[in-house]
């Protein structure tokens, strides 16, 4: 019995996390500037170091549910893994 109770408690914790997760995934992707050479920099320890660029008006930002619909088109990538992607 003991072992049921313990199994309907990780299912209620992964209910939270899952809500958990819809709700930070809402709003657009941040972008990275790239340097000089094309490459993108290094993240630093601090986020507030790591400079976002300016969207133009053409380009539009894409929303987390955008980008994780993307990367699930790649084979061995589903909705977890994308999430796990956009959220390093």
């Amino acid at each position: 019995m003991s072992q049921l109770t313990h199994l309907d408690f990780l299912d209620e914790q992964i209910a939270y996390f899952n809500t958990e997760i819809e709700q930070r995934m809402k709003g657009p992707v941040p972008s990275v500037e790239k340097a000089d050479n094309g490459t993108v920099p290094k993240a630093s320890s601090s986020p507030s170091q790591v400079s976002c660029t300016e969207q133009s008006q053409k380009e539009q930002a894409l929303t987390y549910e955008e980008a994780i619909t993307l990367l699930d088109t790649i084979p061995g990538i589903n909705r977890r893994i994308g999430e796990i992607i956009l959220a390093e």
